[in-house]
């Protein structure tokens, strides 16, 4: 692929994405994380997983594309390229069977079992929901649309912790539904498969130096969606945070086609960068999509302390120079091919160009093309 460089990293153990698994779909002790970390929450009773289709890093099987157009119809949305190509499918937002349940205001079967919320109610691919309600020691499956919603863990009567597999269907106020022996309940959850969509690290200077540099998020649902606790962080080739944006900063949510620009007051962003000009570093440095609040990443925040706890989506890239960081390749898929994205081997080149997503999984950079600049409308990927 044009402007694609290969960089191989060996890794000798797996990143932290791949998890433990005693062989029988049951993670040992805590919690599930966004990428299948373990986390120190104790667990007092006996601990069942669900993990129909999950991946060694969480991210499923085969989740396909995902940017600005095309979402089905009928509760759920497939993130396609934005030439309305290469469409995904990550299943059909049907009602789940057994038990008795409303969406949004549920109805339990069982005597003292009861759902009671999820946090977050916006929940994504590779990301993490805590459900809160009553009598779950005895739950057995926990679904969203009659799809098991991945590796959850009980952490006491009152609270479960699921990680969401790619394969979960994505669409606004799906069911998402705990069962047990003799019980059923129900609430309602929106779903999204978030990743970087479009970037432009090396803008014209027409305007400002660098004034026109964004970072577009694709979220495949066709719906306005707060983004709040998802955090947009920039990464330098040093290894250090330099800039961390809340995604729902001042109020900001999707459009109606599930985009949300962060970038230069130049592009007229959903939500601006502090600065007017220079904005993104040109590479070898990385963007990431994280689960956690921007004050975990504090400017000169230290790669190595977080890496991929969190993480839900990254993206590597460079403009020209030839600088590998394989540091920073622990936040792509694990253990194999990296692929990093040059925007192209002139100051010309890259001036009229942006990096955008025409397919591909989250943490992968394979389906990036240099093609022109598009803040917050379809990719044109031609």
């Amino acid at each position: 692929m044009n402007g694609i460089r290969f960089g191989w990293l060996l890794a000798l153990v797996c990143v932290p994405a791949c998890g433990a698994d005693d062989g029988g779909g049951r993670m040992g002790g805590g919690t599930g994380s966004a990428t299948g970390t373990t986390s120190d929450v104790a667990t007092t009773l006996p601990v069942t997983v669900s993990a129909t289709n999950a991946s060694a890093d969480g991210s499923g099987t085969d989740p396909g594309s995902s940017s600005d157009s095309d979402p089905s119809d009928g509760g759920t949305s497939s993130p396609s390229t934005n030439d309305s190509a290469d469409s995904a499918d990550f299943g059909t937002a049907g009602s789940s069977s057994g038990g008795t349940s409303s969406t949004g205001d549920s109805t339990s079967t069982g005597g003292g079992f009861s759902v009671s919320a999820a946090s977050p109610q916006v929940i994504v691919h590779g990301g993490t929901v805590v459900i809160s309600g009553s009598g779950f020691a005895d739950v057995t499956d926990v679904t969203v649309s009659g799809v098991d919603i991945g590796v959850f863990s009980i952490d006491s009567d009152t609270q479960i912790t699921a990680t969401v597999q790619d394969t979960v269907p994505i669409g606004v106020d799906l069911e998402l539904q705990l069962v047990a022996p003799e019980a059923s309940d129900a609430t309602s959850v929106t779903v999204l498969h978030l990743v970087i969509n479009e970037v432009d690290p090396d803008s014209p200077n027409t305007i400002n130096a660098d004034g026109e540099e964004f970072v577009e998020i694709a979220t495949g649902v066709d719906a306005a969606v707060s983004l709040s606790g998802y955090t947009l962080v920039l990464w330098s080739g040093a290894l250090e945070a330099y800039t961390a944006v809340e995604l729902d900063a001042g109020g900001a949510a999707t459009s109606a086609t599930g985009l949300l620009v962060v970038g230069s007051t130049n592009v007229v962003p959903d939500i601006a960068f502090a600065g007017v000009s220079n904005n993104i570093q040109n590479g070898e440095d990385a963007l990431a999509i994280y689960q956690r609040p921007a004050s975990d990443f504090a400017p000169g925040a230290s790669f190595d302390t977080i890496e991929t706890d969190g993480l839900i989506d990254a993206f590597i890239y460079e403009s020209g120079t030839d600088t590998d960081v394989p540091a920073l390749y622990p936040l792509m898929t694990c253990c194999g091919l990296v692929p990093v994205i040059d925007e192209g081997p002139t100051s010309e080149i890259r001036e009229t160009v942006s990096l955008s997503r025409c397919s591909g999984d989250r943490r992968s950079s394979d389906e990036f093309v240099a093609t022109s600049m598009t803040p917050g409308l379809p990719n044109v990927c031609d």
